[in-house]
């Protein structure tokens, strides 16, 4: 094999993982991340007022070889947010750095090019100063705390899988207590770490370079959870913690998956073997929904994603509640009437409804607790909730040309006629589909976790 081969292997070999990254990170279609000549003269860049129009973004590729010059130019039919932005730049520089790489340490490098971005993008969260930014200082401690969580999150105490919660501490002081991340996880010297830090309360607090300084209390009275949140609801003290003192925080589930959150955000996932991002803009639906449902859809998304139960909710729009009732009056009907959470008298609405309203009102899904709203997605069927909150069906069948029932996908292609529809996988992705003419969409207009 000649040496200009294994240049074009390699080559090859960081066009696919390239494009498999982003694919995975932005929640893109295959089809949307194409190769192209980069561009010589970029358009400027106009300011963008609406998130749902569409958005490009093109990405130049380091040449390892004598090949002409490429880029990956990425498409979505929403808007970049501004996280997703930070991130593209971030894994840009990581990319940048890998054409600089010897070729023995290349192919380690390249499969870690999406936690090096993930860990400029937090280095660049706790940086005081322009400068402390622009030279990456933090990026190796986030890196060792980011490798830290992947091996626990493998790993087992007394036979049972480790759960952690590891915050970022703010006052810079380590203390002659303090112990390397990198030794702590060490059985022979500190076999009981794996108990500390462990409850929905309590967290490993570590340094900007990567040094245990403490067990951190989360019951602070000043952490109070925010009605409107984008985390799992079992991370609310972690969120509030993270949110107060503006800094990262992390935590290993018990299902295996290692949840980032930035500012009181969830905004990075591990699972499934890779990185995941999820930027709570991009499955905004402020478009249909008030505010307040909104915001309650959202939560009961990433609740069905770490609860690992699968989901489809749909939102239908004001304006095409007349088409939902009237395919509801077809045959086969698009629900069943005994399946109908909303119909008048109240005696002829399916039973759960009534005994969840204890009366004649109807439910609205924003006015129950978190705790409801994943119950009600967890059972079989489909959540269907009006434009303004109420609760139109759970647990419903839905009419699928085809088949009786059909699953979770075809479910929410169907009920995307009438606004917005999500899926919820076992394995937690979240799909979003949403309706764009006659026929109803063949694939997501939306990917993520």
């Amino acid at each position: 094999m000649t040496e200009d081969t294994n240049w074009t292997d390699a080559q090859a070999a960081l066009d696919h993982q390239a494009k498999q990254d982003l694919i995975v990170m932005l929640g893109l279609h295959p089809d949307d991340v194409s190769f192209v000549e980069p561009s010589e003269q970029p358009s400027a860049r106009q300011p963008r007022r609406d998130r749902h129009a569409p958005s490009s973004k093109e990405i130049p590729l380091p040449q390892l070889a004598a090949t002409p010059a490429r880029a990956l130019r990425l498409w979505r039919s929403s808007a970049f947010e501004p996280r997703e932005m930070r991130f593209i730049a971030a894994y840009s520089k990581a990319l940048g750095d890998l054409a600089q790489t010897p070729e023995t340490f290349r192919a380690v490098v390249l499969r870690s090019l999406t936690s090096t971005a993930i860990a400029r993008v937090l280095s660049d969260e706790v940086g005081e100063t322009p400068r402390d930014r622009d030279v990456d200082r933090h990026v190796p401690a986030f890196t060792t705390i980011l490798d830290f969580l992947r091996e626990v999150a493998i790993s087992t105490y007394e036979g049972q899988p480790i759960h952690t919660n590891v915050v970022i501490g703010t006052d810079g002081k380590p203390g002659d207590h303090s112990i390397l991340l990198d030794h702590y996880q060490d059985r022979g010297a500190y076999p009981w770490y794996p108990a500390l830090g462990a409850s929905r309360s309590t967290a490993i607090c570590v340094d900007k370079f990567a040094r245990v300084t403490g067990i951190e209390d989360l019951n602070e009275p000043t952490l109070h959870p925010d009605n409107a949140a984008w985390y799992p609801a079992e991370l609310a003290r972690l969120a509030a913690y993270s949110r107060v003192h503006r800094t990262p925080a992390f935590s290993i589930q018990h299902s295996g998956d290692i949840a980032v959150l930035i500012s009181g955000e969830l905004t990075y996932a591990f699972r499934r073997g890779s990185w995941r991002a999820f930027p709570r803009a991009s499955l905004s639906t402020r478009r249909l929904a008030y505010p307040g449902v909104n915001d309650a859809i959202l939560e009961a998304l990433v609740d069905a994603s770490f609860n690992r139960h699968g989901a489809t909710i749909a939102i239908v729009e004001q304006a095409r509640l007349p088409d939902f009732e009237e395919a509801c009056r077809l045959e086969p009907a698009l629900v069943q009437p005994k399946n109908r959470w909303d119909l008048e008298p109240a005696e002829h609405r399916d039973v759960r409804a009534r005994l969840i309203a204890r009366g004649s009102r109807s439910v609205k899904f924003h006015e129950l607790s978190r705790d409801r709203r994943l119950e009600l997605l967890n059972m079989d069927g489909a959540t269907i909730v009006l434009s303004d909150g109420t609760l139109i069906a759970a647990g419903a069948i839905v009419s699928v040309p085809g088949g009786g029932g059909g699953g979770r996908r075809a479910a929410a292609q169907r009920l995307s006629h009438y606004g917005s529809a999500f899926k919820v996988s076992q394995d937690g992705a979240i799909e979003l589909f949403r309706a764009g003419g006659n026929n109803a969409p063949s694939k997501p207009v939306v990917t993520l976790g």
